[in-house]
Parts: C-alpha cells; structure tokens; sequence
C-alpha cells in the first residue's frame, strides 16, 4: 500500500506538471496564430507580386521580339524587279479571255441578272458585275467556285493547253439547301433569287455536254432534278440512320 501510495502521488504530480505544459503550449499557439494568419497574408500577397513580376517579365519580352521584328522589318528593302525578267501571273488578255469564258459557261446556266464576269488580276480570282466571292451568299460563292473550276478546264481545250480532265465540285447548288436543315442557315437575298430559277437543271444539262472533254466528280446533298441517263453514275448515301444503301462516302 505504501508503494502504491507512493507511485499515486508520483503519477498526480507528474499529471500536474505535464497539465501545466499543455496549458502553456495552448497560450503559446493562441498568441502566435494572429501572426500564423498574418503570414498567410503576407505570402498570399508575394506569390501575387510575383506572378504580375513574371507576366511583365513576359510581356517585355515579348515586346522586345516585336521590337526585333519591326526593326528588321523596317530595314527591309525590297529588290526591284529585272525588265527582262519574267513576269509570274495572269495577263490582260488571259484574264479577259478567261473571264469570258467563265461568263458563258454562267450564262449557259441561266444565272440571272444576265452576269457580267471580269477577271481580277490582284486577287487571281474572277468578279460578277464588279463583286468579289466574298460579297456574295455562300450558294453564290459556291457556283463562282464551280464556274471557275469548270472555266478553266473549258479554257485549256479551247486554247490546246494540258489539263487533268478532272473537275470535282463540293456542293456547288448549296442555293438549293433546305435552310431549316442545313448548316449554313438562311438563304441570302441572291441565294433566294438562284433557288427561284431551274439553274440547277441547266447546271446538270451542261455537265452533260461537257462530259466528253473530262470527268465531273460532284458531292451534293440533292439528287439531280432529272435522270442523267447513261452518261452519269448516280451514288447514293443514305447516312448514318438511313436503311438499303451505302452510309457513305468514307
């Protein structure tokens, strides 16, 4: 009993003293936590300084690469052009000979408004009634596209000059989508006036003429307005949901 006593008393005391640690360690922690708070404070505030540090330091170098190319830019000269070199691009008479033709093969197709074709010998690229592609619909852009693959190829047979005998048209008749359906949304005031006349049966009725001078491969949404007879393979891709034929193309 004494022993046990004994080791009693020592077990309390030591309770008293390791009670009295703990209560100091609590008021240490309770002081220094306002400076913990601080310190986050203060860290959140420098990782900031030194991200708006590394965006300037970016940002001047980068202005400093601008820099480097303006200054080389600048001191750019440009060499001027020998008289008896040879002139690359599309002369005055070819580009009025080829605007003509592309104007026929429009005409052909009852484009209406009687079309006016020139061609523009900055932009390489042909005009109907003064107006580039990209001031037209996409339906109209689409045909200028497709006249311009077609004039081409009705161009070198005339004039005896190589070519593939190959023409392949991606939805030249975009006029006649189903603006509801279709992904490129309402038709324009030019499609509109396209879509209202039978262009897309004389478009056919051409191809066919021309098919003894080349190969017309054409991806479009509609079936032809009538049969093409014997001189047209006709593939039909009924897609993903549709039933008793190819799904398609690839």
């Amino acid at each position: 009993m004494i022993s046990l006593e004994a080791e009693h008393e020592g077990l309390a005391g030591r309770i008293r003293r390791l009670s009295a640690e703990i209560a100091s360690l609590e008021r240490q922690i309770d002081e220094t936590r306002p400076l913990e708070a601080t310190s986050r404070q203060t860290y959140e505030e420098l990782d900031r300084a030194r991200q708006r540090i590394r965006d300037g330091i970016a940002l001047k170098k980068r202005i400093e690469g601008l820099n480097v190319r303006k200054s080389s830019l600048k001191a750019f000269k440009p060499t001027s052009t020998r008289r008896d070199s040879i002139s690359v691009g599309i002369g005055g008479v070819v580009g009025h000979e080829f605007a003509s033709t592309v104007q026929t093969i429009l005409r052909a197709w009852r484009f209406p408004g009687n079309p006016v074709v020139s061609f523009d010998d900055k932009t390489l690229d042909i005009l109907i009634d003064g107006k580039n592609r990209r001031g037209n619909g996409k339906g109209v852009r689409a045909l200028m596209n497709a006249a311009f693959k077609i004039g081409v190829l009705v161009y070198c047979r005339v004039k005896g000059l190589p070519h593939p005998g190959v023409v392949a048209l991606d939805s030249p008749l975009l006029s006649y989508r189903d603006p509801h359906t279709s992904k490129h949304g309402e038709l324009s005031a030019d499609e509109q006036a396209i879509k209202r006349t039978g262009l897309n049966e004389y478009f056919y009725r051409y191809l066919l003429e021309q098919a003894h001078e080349a190969q017309f491969i054409i991806i479009e949404n509609d079936a032809p307005p009538f049969d093409l007879g014997e001189d047209a393979n006709v593939h039909t891709f009924v897609g993903p949901g549709g039933q008793g034929g190819r799904e398609g193309l690839l």
